[in-house]
């Protein structure tokens, strides 16, 4: 399916979205509440209609290329999109000379793959049971996702995201701890969210209402910190050992700078790897560690 054709279907879909979820706020006891649930409605369906609107009216065919590339997520890409990465790497620490052996990279390799995934959530219990659906499994049905039209677009809605090692704790103080086998040639990593690209590019900070047309400028340069699961590993430990003394060090930071309009520790003409992984497949209970 082309993604002018998931616009058309998404917009054909969405009045029996709002009218699943207005059923099911009426069952609200609590009368604010449900005023509020009603207003973020409302808000939800125009930003949403608009949105798709506004992408399915795009004629720029660098805008469309961009798009187009993000959804394929080729090997081809990823491959240079790699070696690129590792090599502005490499070009940095010979700058600032830094040693990296290649036992060092090994090293770290196997000390981070004993780290988990991680998942950001209110709702850590209930993971457990029931584990978590990426956002697409969730549309037609009582429960609204955070993907906006931008996300459905580009095919992000498919996937569950995770970090490694850290929790995003501007969403929740919560997280649930996951299996890190689900890395795999199948997972696709960017550096850093899409969000995060925009927030650089126009300067906002967190939290702000980003709007569709905002989205655009970053496309082009958010395909290209497209990564394969597979590569993660030694992306990560050569990024690790190039800019920080320890993993926790590491952690630590890109925590508190995972959303940030300001990018640092990185190579020249590139962002720094933080890792957003995205699992596209629901996430059984079974991979998810119980506490």
């Amino acid at each position: 399916m082309t993604y002018k054709n998931t616009i058309q279907k998404t917009l054909s879909d969405l009045p029996d979205q709002i009218n699943i979820l207005k059923e099911s706020y009426l069952r609200t006891d609590d009368r604010n509440m449900y005023e509020g649930k009603m207003k973020d409605l409302y808000d939800y369906e125009k930003r949403m209609k608009e949105g798709l609107i506004f992408l399915q009216n795009i004629e720029d065919p660098d805008v469309v290329e961009s798009i187009e590339k993000i959804r394929e997520c080729s090997r081809e890409l990823t491959n240079k999109n790699t070696q690129r990465y590792l090599d502005s790497l490499k070009k940095h620490r010979k700058q600032q000379g830094i040693v990296v052996s290649q036992q060092d990279i090994d090293a770290l390799i196997l000390e981070i793959q004993k780290v988990p995934l991680i998942h950001t959530t209110k709702n850590p219990e209930a993971l457990q049971v029931s584990g978590i659906k990426p956002a697409a499994a969730l549309w037609m049905t009582e429960h609204k996702s955070c993907a906006n039209a931008m996300d459905i677009v580009l095919g992000l809605d498919k996937c569950v995201f995770l970090t490694h090692g850290f929790c995003l704790d501007v969403y929740s103080n919560d997280c649930v701890m996951i299996d890190n086998s689900l890395i795999n040639k199948s997972t696709i990593v960017s550096s850093l969210d899409l969000f995060t690209f925009v927030l650089n590019k126009t300067q906002k900070n967190i939290p702000c209402a980003i709007e569709t047309e905002e989205w655009i400028d970053s496309l082009s340069e958010y395909s290209k910190h497209l990564f394969r699961g597979d590569d993660f590993w030694k992306i990560k430990a050569e990024y690790v050992l190039t800019f920080f003394l320890s993993l926790d060090e590491y952690h630590s930071f890109a925590k508190t700078h995972f959303y940030t309009n300001v990018f640092t520790k990185c190579p020249e003409g590139e962002v720094p790897f933080f890792g957003e992984i995205k699992v596209f497949q629901e996430i059984q209970s079974d991979c998810i560690h119980k506490n």
